[in-house]
């Protein structure tokens, strides 16, 4: 698969002590078969699935998509929350999906905005959706590989010293 969007990311596969698994072209297709009825995720987002949909170095949980998806809703319905009448995808979790991050399927651009999402914390006067301030999903991942390189440093400064 061509990189497009993520090159860092795609040009660091380790950092702070983790290794980037990606998924193959068939499995990322497999998904979109299963979540998606065969619609191709953004390209930005396939990328990332390529490079590290299996396991990532980035510090927002992703875990199982069925388990995602399930707790989203969960927290809407604990909430009394209408869930998305628009089709999203869950891009990661933090907190069991009181907040997780998405981006809209329905917008057909190839790096879509990544927003948040914090169904379990409305009560306490949290918007429940708005853009994260990176804009979009690339940016987003640019970001993290930025503060994972800062931890990688540190990392390795420590164990120079012998801290580690």
């Amino acid at each position: 698969m061509e990189i497009k969007y993520l090159k860092s990311f795609a040009d660091h596969p380790t950092l702070a002590g983790w290794t980037n698994k990606g998924l193959s072209v068939a499995q990322i297709q497999k998904l979109e078969t299963q979540y998606l009825n065969g619609v191709q995720f953004p390209s930005s987002y396939r990328e990332f699935l390529f490079i590290a949909g299996e396991r990532t170095y980035i510090e927002a949980d992703i875990l199982d998509w069925d388990w995602m998806i399930e707790e989203a809703e969960e927290r809407f319905e604990e909430n009394n929350i209408p869930y998305f009448e628009r089709p999203i995808w869950i891009t990661d979790q933090v907190d069991a999906c009181n907040q997780f991050g998405f981006i809209y399927l329905d917008e057909n651009v190839e790096d879509p905005i990544i927003y948040n999402c914090r169904p379990g914390y409305v009560k306490l006067g949290d918007k429940l959706i708005e853009p994260r301030p990176q804009g979009k999903f690339s940016n987003y991942i640019r970001t993290c590989v930025e503060r994972a390189k800062v931890i990688d440093d540190s990392l390795r400064k420590r164990k120079e010293q012998g801290l580690l």
